[in-house]
């Protein structure tokens, strides 16, 4: 069996077990996730959903950009070939812990504009000793061609396929090592953050809900895909 494959069942196991080992002294967090967390499965395979988690990333990205202690330095905004977002993940650990959720994707393409928006999931598994229910919003600088090419493939692991590097504010910041540069929104600020676990998969669901059809990813992020239904696309703009 394949490692990424072994990391998902991990990841599975991680998080289910982290919503059933939650105790009494928890319920009320407990049961607020899970509803919250099945109606929005729910909402993210509709169109209002799809829409909703755009303008989330859209929201998050803006903030990131207008940072009022410095932006986002041009070097990494100049060598990106891909951004991810990934608006309102949430982590539940209970001994066990899992993070998940949902974002979007566009990629740079040879004429220097960027691809129609592409739809993945994320996910995060870990053991330890942590309770508690948090958020946060991460955002992907997609800089080397390799790790590019595996996210057009729709399964990526960060362990097994690429590494990610925590990013600064410094306009010097150099990226020329860096095949993903990452920043996490969380507690009013963002901050640079490495990651060494997780996996970015395609969320099909989602590209049906927002195209009217099921497309390729990487013909998405390729720019291959040009038809954008009724769903208002207002994070390429930004980029």
């Amino acid at each position: 069996m394949k490692k990424s494959t072994v990391r998902k069942l991990f990841m599975a196991v991680v998080i289910t077990l982290s919503l059933s080992l939650s105790s009494a002294a928890e319920e009320r967090l407990t049961d607020t996730v899970v509803d919250q967390g099945d109606a929005g499965a729910m909402l993210e395979t509709t169109s209002v959903g799809v829409q909703k988690r755009i303008t989330d990333a859209t929201t998050v990205y803006s903030a990131l950009l207008k940072r009022t202690d410095g932006g986002v330095p041009e070097s990494v905004i100049k060598n990106s070939k891909c951004v991810v977002v990934f608006p309102k993940l949430v982590y539940l650990g209970v001994i066990f812990g899992g993070k998940r959720g949902n974002g979007v994707a566009s990629c740079k393409l040879q004429n220097n504009k960027w691809s129609q928006l592409a739809f993945l999931t994320f996910s995060e598994g870990s053991i330890g000793a942590q309770v508690g229910f948090t958020t946060s919003d991460l955002v992907l600088y997609f800089i080397d061609d390799k790790a590019v090419d595996v996210l057009k493939q729709g399964e990526l692991s960060f362990d097994a396929d690429t590494s990610v590097v925590a990013g600064n504010f410094d306009r010097f910041f150099d990226t020329a090592e860096a095949d993903i540069v990452a920043y996490q929104h969380n507690s009013g600020a963002f901050v640079g953050v490495s990651l060494s676990v997780g996996d970015i998969s395609e969320d099909s669901k989602a590209t049906l809900a927002y195209y009217g059809k099921r497309h390729d990813l990487r013909a998405i992020l390729s720019g291959e895909q040009t038809g954008l239904g009724e769903i208002t696309n207002t994070l390429t703009p930004l980029l």
